[in-house]
């Protein structure tokens, strides 16, 4: 490994540090794979806006193809039928917001906008822990309900 492998290597696990420091402790390769996909979409970036083209044209759209709400909430929830996507997806946005009004706002914001690649990205990591959460959070309810009538 040559002292410049060795920099970026470093350079990498500190961006990663930075970004995620919380999955960093936990996860060090994973956060490192993030950082690295990270600043492989930001080189990609910069390199699509350095060729002159502007954001409304057609490559833009190709390249950075956007959702429409149904299709973005089956993709984060990684749910085949809306009704059951929406169901888990309504729950996250709650947990996420201070108050049922202020979740309910934010899904119809949701509505009248459309899911970016990085938002599902982002949506969709966050969603993945929160109902990994939940659903044990349900089972230690069970088990305790369980135990508790026999």
């Amino acid at each position: 490994m040559s002292e410049s492998d060795s920099t970026s290597g470093y350079q990498l696990a500190a961006l990663a540090a930075r970004i995620c420091p919380n999955l960093c402790q936990r996860d060090a390769p994973k956060a490192i794979k993030i950082a690295q996909r990270l600043l492989s979409v930001a080189e990609s970036r910069i390199l699509y806006d350095e060729t002159g083209f502007e954001d409304d044209d057609e490559d833009y759209s190709k390249n950075y193809p956007a959702h429409g709400f149904k299709d973005g909430v089956k993709i984060i929830t990684r749910e085949k039928r809306f009704d059951r996507a929406m169901f888990f997806f309504r729950r996250f946005v709650r947990s996420c917001s201070k108050t049922q009004k202020g979740a309910e706002k934010k899904i119809e914001t949701m509505r009248a906008k459309y899911f970016t690649e990085q938002d599902i990205e982002s949506f969709g990591r966050d969603f993945a822990v929160w109902k990994r959460n939940y659903k044990s959070e349900r089972a230690r309810k069970s088990r305790a309900a369980r135990q508790s009538t026999g």
